[in-house]
């Protein structure tokens, strides 16, 4: 039996950044373009200015890294939103249509009743704005 995603999440089973290679042939493309021209300037740069540029590489990745974490939360609060909207939204606005069913439903009846009574006295009957606040 497999897991399921929460218990793969427990235990440290997924690893979005680990996990996530965009497929597209224009990222391959890319990718591959950049590792040589990475290979290209190490070539021709002294020991020292290679360092140094591996040092900058270094941070580009922290930074890209850094970028692809916040991408990932947004994504993952959206994703979380969406998922209660989809789930509570349309339960909430049901329960506040059948609470003003029920209100408006008692109004009525309380009315009905209330003025069947005040014929029978003969005392003037109650309009619905006599009761709305009720």
């Amino acid at each position: 039996m497999s897991k399921s995603i929460l218990e793969q999440l427990f235990d440290g089973e997924i690893y979005p950044a680990e996990n996530i290679r965009p497929e597209s042939q224009e990222y391959k493309d890319l990718s591959k373009k950049i590792d040589e021209e990475k290979e290209y300037f190490k070539s021709i740069l002294s020991e020292a200015d290679r360092k140094r540029f591996d040092a900058f590489c270094d941070m580009f990745y922290s930074m890209h890294s850094a970028y692809a974490y916040a991408d990932f939360s947004y994504g993952y609060k959206l994703g979380a939103q969406l998922a209660y909207a989809a789930v509570f939204e349309d339960k909430k606005k049901r329960e506040k249509e059948i609470e003003e069913r029920f209100d408006r439903e008692m109004r009525e009846s309380l009315l009905d009743t209330a003025n069947e009574l005040r014929a029978e006295n003969g005392l003037p009957l109650l309009t619905e704005e006599d009761v709305a606040d009720v």
